[in-house]
């Protein structure tokens, strides 16, 4: 399966534990085969929260990331972005570049953004790690 996986996640498993984490922890170990697709907003997004959280170090962050698919804001990207844009300014720019990327790789977007779970639906499919779960 195809994932496309929101800084909220990231940040849940791997900063300060929230009410989320141990359900973001076990949503990792269990994805270890799947196509993990992410925007490198999401990457500068977790970089920042979780660094300035002292919880884990750059570097190491960074080379778990460059093990995943990132995807860049690039020409390509950004065309498709162009050609999607919403009628409805229901998501703000960050959350739309999330959902999109989802949407142009044929993705589930994976969240616990409050905003994405209602907001995204209409451009991908998108569940929380712990809905995720429950299908496996």
């Amino acid at each position: 399966m195809r994932l496309v996986i929101d800084s909220s996640v990231f940040v849940s498993s791997l900063g300060i534990d929230d009410e989320f984490t141990k359900t973001s922890r076990l949503f990792f170990r269990k994805i270890i085969n799947e196509q993990v697709f992410v925007p490198s907003l999401v990457v500068a997004e977790t970089l920042t929260i979780v660094g300035k959280q002292k919880k884990k170090s750059v570097a190491s962050l960074l080379r778990y990331f460059f093990s995943l698919i990132l995807i860049p804001l690039d020409q390509e990207f950004l065309n498709y972005f162009a050609k999607h844009l919403p009628t409805t300014a229901s998501l703000k720019t960050s959350d739309f570049i999330i959902a999109i990327t989802a949407k142009m790789h044929k993705a589930l977007l994976i969240t616990w953004d409050s905003k994405l779970l209602s907001s995204a639906g209409k451009i991908c499919q998108v569940l929380t790690p712990g809905d995720y779960l429950k299908q496996e």
